[in-house]
């Protein structure tokens, strides 16, 4: 009898184990999708301002037909 009483507290001390490392594999789970959400954001803000970036850049740029010439000409 001994040994059933050794295996049914193998038996349990494993399903604990299993348990928990369930919890925490959900656990996880649930931090790499808000840190995905929080990625994806990211990614979108760094494109509008690549693509401001390129606007403002694009804008302040004159033709060389609109250049005045510099001041010691």
């Amino acid at each position: 009898m001994e040994n059933f009483t050794d295996i049914d507290e193998r038996i349990t001390e494993l399903e604990i184990r299993l348990t928990l490392q369930e919890n925490i594999i959900s656990e996880l789970k649930d931090v790499i999708y808000s840190q995905q959400k929080s990625i994806d954001k990211l990614e979108a803000k760094i494109s509008k301002l690549e693509t401001i970036s390129k606007d403002i850049s694009l804008s302040n740029v004159k033709d060389i037909s609109e250049e005045s010439p510099p001041p010691h000409y």
